[in-house]
């Protein structure tokens, strides 16, 4: 079974990548140097088990 990605899914990862460290690293930064976490990210309603 081939895995590799077809050229259009390479194109959409680098646009992806481009896309991520051009505009969240500093968001990503600011918010860890707050200690916040964004609640837009779909995260903060999902189950959580504390052990």
């Amino acid at each position: 079974m081939d895995f590799s990605l077809t050229p259009e899914q390479k194109e959409l990862q680098s646009v992806a990548r481009e896309f991520a460290q051009k505009e969240m690293t500093s968001v990503a930064k600011e918010l860890e140097e707050k200690k916040e976490f964004l609640s837009e990210n779909g995260l903060v309603d999902m189950p959580r088990w504390d052990s």
